[in-house]
């Protein structure tokens, strides 16, 4: 934001715009970034214990992943520059950024170091306490990597240029560096010495992977070949050589060696092909597709990866190899143990070229498309259900044809149309594709393509694909698509002006609509870049380019030659070609961008125009030719070009109050309709290519040029923001808010381009003081929400953070005990019969003096055990840490303590305070020669042995902790705060320490002042929920 611009451009546009960009709010603030899985930068992978963690870097973040699941648990803060190095160790992960390391604790900084201020880090090694990092400018520092104290350093002659390094598992102190002149040279990184250089290898080094066996290691060149090199006689054991068909070789980017028994070894190409190696034979076992592996270089129609291979890595004792590529994907196959073959088994992966728009197909779903010839679904909150829309068996197909499976994949998506009403029945989705005059159709309940086997419920095949009969239109492309309201028909309109319905449920042309002031049979004399349906599903608007704006009767009717005279049909004239369009159903406002970037608003409602219609009739439109009747355009509002460059989206919000428009200078203008003003101008690093508005307005999507991720954004306007009007032309603004991509980040927020930055700034990741890290709206949110739950804020009541199933278990243990309680006894299993009983059998001598026995040492045994303690030693028996936390009046430590414990815990917590210590204090003072009862306490005039003093001991102890108990309630009633769960303790208090706690007259009193407590609470939330009640009440009553 402008409150973190470099101070002389601030200085600039203090007198350009007297409107300080720091003293504005942006209507949208960065929510998270989609579809980022890993970049170029190979990942560091560890184990520890039963686990693997990979670390991967994606732009300026770091993404943790437990392999097990290939689940992303951990995102560092955004730093400063783009990484371009990761190592991992243990708990501690390390990037490098242009010259500069950044160690973390999970996302705690530790430590930071500079390796260059000039040079930049394009290699780390962390191997036990030692962290190493390779720089362009031919150097390698050892560091430690606990403190970040720098230990050493290695330069290279200017003969040699490091490409890599590689640690040697039984060499100490020693690294492996591969120069790009093709040699190896070892290096004692504990002396800074050079130990020896062995001889050129013919080509430059590319790759480097220590093998299993003493003194050996992988050498991957850049001519395709992969050797097995041992250091310790310096030549070569054997040679595999990489062949690309119809070409030369590729590089060698990644090796592996599988460690869970057989001799086998992976390479992976800077094309993406991975060759599997068996060591034993010498000789290729195969090669691994996207799915399966393969035996021969003809089989392959789908290489693992789209690009190069950054990381190659076998699990320690496991038959896994986890793969990551340059094409923003991460996989892991699995090889069989008997046959030895690989197959996938579990992959994360998003778009891998640019997004060329994106469209939210309800309120938790988006759909990306991008020039990878892809379709994405992306959810909202999580990305565990993001996945690629399937195009069918591609593969099969592929093998059939004898082609590649990337050659069978269709066309880019150029525009998109969706519906939710027939998700289960039908397809939901309708595509254009580039170059194509066949429209394709997608079901969102399995997440494919349609095909021509695909039936529903009703046994019916719908439809696939949408392709126009006219030969005419052969040579056509689909340029704008829709489906109707009711989910039931499809409409394209072609690159050529014609415009075409069509059943999605049968599949069944419908027909075409022309309008007879047009040659050649055709809706429009141009291309037709829009169309939109009303609300009601009553008109279908289309925008072409031959300056006119048509109105058509919808939907179509089974031919009837009766029914021409009744078709509705309008065309409205604008003042220049549009280029785009935009249309909101809710009241019928089209907003279309002109060639000079501005924007013209109409309302496009039948009702509104001078056609004299008082009501909407629907026709007969099969192939039905009708002049369509010249209307006036309603101008409803003129916005001027605020941009500096043509447009590029254009979206409306769901309640039409405001107006999204961007633009290809990387612009964007929001406007307000209602009021006709400009409320924000902003700019982003790249155009944007696609947008739309969420459902409920609550987020704005954006995809942008050269990116590949679908960037969410929050509408500040849904949660009650009022905006302010952009003073000036705005132009100034927008070179201030200079907005930046919001980072796929845990805590949701985005850091400045820092390339101007200096290196100090560094401190902003200082974890002694959070809050620096966030927007000053943030922390005054993060304040009031800290106040919240502190209970500072008057007139509220703070709610449990615990789960809601905690605090109803606790309630609930008694049921639950019940319910669980087994309905019999256990089955008595009886022994073999060779098997000789050790229990005497019933009746006999010996098990009736076992039963006598039995019974004379049940009478003594509490007895003999409670006589030896004191009543001060059953009472620091039961002294628990939660007792002792009342003690010290530390009664927010003791929730947390209570928080922390199960239900059964806290349920047994309370009944060793009070509860379970009657019998044990008389048994202590030899009360059990008459029964302590509660009538005893209420009496003191009851008869019984004035000389038992053990009454008096147990009210005193019971009087203590009682109060301390009522103090710990008191406190916490009296703040509000984690109320739920203070009920539900103070539940179970009462149940099995009320009647002990009313023995004493001052135990009552604290009684009461809970109660007190408790009526205010009970009278506080009676009031909130009788104003909202009252609220619903007249909201829903009858007018």
């Amino acid at each position: 934001m402008a409150e973190h611009e470099p101070q002389q451009k601030r200085a600039k546009l203090a007198e350009a715009a007297p409107e300080a960009a720091s003293t504005r709010e942006h209507l949208l603030l960065p929510y998270r970034a989609v579809g980022s899985v890993t970049g170029p930068v190979p990942p560091a992978v560890v184990t520890a214990g039963k686990d693997s963690f990979a670390l991967c870097a994606v732009g300026r973040s770091l993404h943790e992943y437990n392999l097990a699941k290939l689940q992303l648990i951990h995102v560092s803060p955004a730093l400063p520059k783009k990484i371009r190095a990761v190592a991992k160790e243990g708990t501690l992960n390390i990037a490098a950024a242009g010259g500069v390391l950044y160690c973390f604790k999970v996302r705690r900084l530790i430590w930071t170091a500079t390796h260059s201020k000039h040079a930049k880090v394009k290699q780390l090694i962390a191997r036990n306490d030692v962290l190493l990092s390779l720089a362009s400018d031919s150097t390698v520092k050892v560091w430690n990597l606990s403190s970040g104290e720098l230990l050493n350093e290695c330069t290279f002659r200017h003969d040699a240029t490091p490409s890599l390094m590689a640690t040697v598992w039984n060499y100490k102190n020693k690294v492996v560096v591969g120069t790009v002149q093709g040699h190896l040279e070892l290096w004692n990184f504990n002396t800074g010495s050079l130990v020896h250089k062995f001889d050129s290898l013919g080509a430059g080094v590319t790759a480097l992977a220590t093998a299993p066996a003493d003194d050996t290691v992988a050498v991957g060149l850049a001519d395709g070949s992969v050797l097995l090199y041992n250091l310790a006689f310096g030549k070569v054991l054997f040679k595999f050589q990489h062949v690309r068909l119809g070409g030369r070789a590729p590089a060698v980017t990644a090796i592996s060696f599988r460690m869970d028994g057989p001799h086998v070894m992976t390479s992976a190409t800077e094309l993406g092909e991975i060759a599997v190696w068996n060591l034993d034979k010498k000789k290729l076992e195969g090669l691994l597709t996207s799915t399966v592996q393969a035996a021969a270089q003809d089989e392959v129609f789908e290489t693992p990866h789209q690009g190069r291979v950054s990381l190659l890595h076998f699990l320690p004792m496991e038959p896994v190899l986890f793969t990551a590529g340059e094409d923003n994907a991460l996989k892991m196959f699995v090889f069989d143990k008997l046959a030895g073959t690989g197959k996938l088994l579990r992959e994360r992966r998003g778009h891998y070229e640019p997004c060329n728009g994106v469209q939210f197909f309800d309120s938790r779903l988006v759909l990306s498309y991008s020039q990878d010839r892809t379709l994405r679904i992306s959810h909202v909150f999580s990305d565990l259900f993001n996945r690629e829309m399937s195009q069918g068996a591609l593969v099969k197909e592929a093998r059939k044809r004898g082609v590649q499976t990337l050659d069978l994949r269709l066309p880019a998506i150029t525009c998109l149309a969706s519906s939710t009403k027939r998700t289960h029945d039908w397809g939901a989705l309708v595509t254009g594709h580039r170059g194509s005059a066949t429209a394709r159709v997608w079901r969102m309940d399995n997440f494919a393509i349609m095909t021509k086997k695909s039936k529903n419920k009703d046994g019916v095949t719908p439809a696939a694909t949408l392709t126009s009969p006219d030969p005419r239109d052969a040579a056509a492309e689909v340029s704008a698509v829709q489906i109707s309201r009711c989910g039931n028909f499809a409409l394209l309109g072609l690159s050529n002006g014609r415009l075409h319905c069509f059943n999605l449920q049968s599949g069944n042309y419908q027909g075409a609509y022309m309008d007879d002031t047009v040659e050649g049979d055709k809706a429009h004399s141009g291309r037709i870049f829009n169309i939109f349906l009303m609300q009601d599903n009553s008109l279908a608007v289309t925008v072409g380019a031959d300056c006119y704006i048509r109105l058509w009767s919808f939907p179509p009717r089974p031919y009837s030659e009766a029914g021409e005279d009744d078709l509705l049909a309008f065309r409205m004239a604008m003042p220049t070609v549009p280029t785009m369009a935009a249309f909101n159903s809710a009241n019928c406002f089209l907003a279309v961008a002109k060639p000079d970037y501005s924007i013209d608003i109409y309302d496009v409602s039948p009702l509104n125009l001078d056609t004299g219609m008082t009501e909407i009739v629907a026709a007969n439109v099969r192939r039905i030719k009708k002049t369509c009747r010249a209307v006036p355009a309603k101008l409803v509002r003129a916005f001027p070009s605020r941009h500096g460059n043509a447009l590029t989206a254009l979206a409306f919000t769901p309640d039409s109050r405001l107006l999204f428009a961007a633009s290809l200078d990387a612009s964007m203008a929001v406007w307000d309709i209602p009021t006709d003003r400009l409320v924000d101008l902003v700019k982003f690093p790249s155009a944007v290519t696609g947008l739309s508005v969420h459902p409920d307005s609550y987020f704005v999507a954006t995809t942008h040029a050269g990116g590949e991720q679908l960037y969410l954004w929050t509408n500040k306007v849904k949660y009650g923001h009022v905006p302010t009007a952009v003073r000036g032309d705005g132009s100034a603004l927008a070179v201030a808010d200079l907005f930046k991509l919001p980072e796929v980040t845990t805590d949701g927020t985005f850091e400045d381009d820092v390339e101007e930055k200096d290196e100090k700034e560094v401190k902003i990741y200082d974890p002694e003081n959070p809050e620096i890290n966030l927007t000053p709206e943030q922390t005054e949110a993060e304040k009031a929400l800290i106040a919240m739950a502190e209970g500072d804020v008057p007139g509220c009541i703070g709610l449990s953070q615990a789960a809601r199933n905690k605090w109803m278990t606790i309630v609930a243990l008694d049921a639950i005990k019940k319910r669980n309680k087994p309905i019999a006894p256990p089955k008595k299993v009886d022994a073999p019969f060779f098997i000789p009983s050790a229990e005497p059998q019933p009746g006999s001598l010996q098990a009736k003096e076992k039963e006598e026995q039995d019974k004379k040492q049940g009478a003594s045994k509490i007895m003999n055990s409670l006589k030896t303690e004191g009543v001060a030693d059953v009472a620091a028996a039961n002294n628990t840490p939660f007792l002792h936390l009342l003690e010290k009046a530390d009664f927010d430590g003791a929730l947390a303590l209570l928080e922390e414990m199960g239900a059964s815990k806290v349920d047994l917590e309370f009944r060793s305070l009070i509860d379970t210590n009657y019998e044990a204090f008389l048994a202590a003072s030899g009360g059990l020669k008459r029964k302590f009862s509660l009538t005893d306490a209420q009496d003191p005039d009851a008869e019984g042995d004035d000389d038992d003093d053990a009454p008096d001991a147990l009210s005193l102890e019971v009087q203590r902790r009682s109060s301390l108990l009522l103090s710990f309630f008191e406190h916490h009633l009296a703040r509000r705060t984690q109320f739920e769960y203070v009920q539900a303790v103070l539940n179970v208090f009462l149940r099995h320490c009320g009647l002990a706690a009313v023995r004493d007259p001052d135990v009552k009193a604290r009684l009461a002042r809970v109660a007190m407590l408790q009526n205010e609470d009970a009278a506080l939330l009676s009031s909130l929920v009788d104003n909202s009640l009252a609220l619903i009440r007249n909201f829903i009553a009858p007018a």
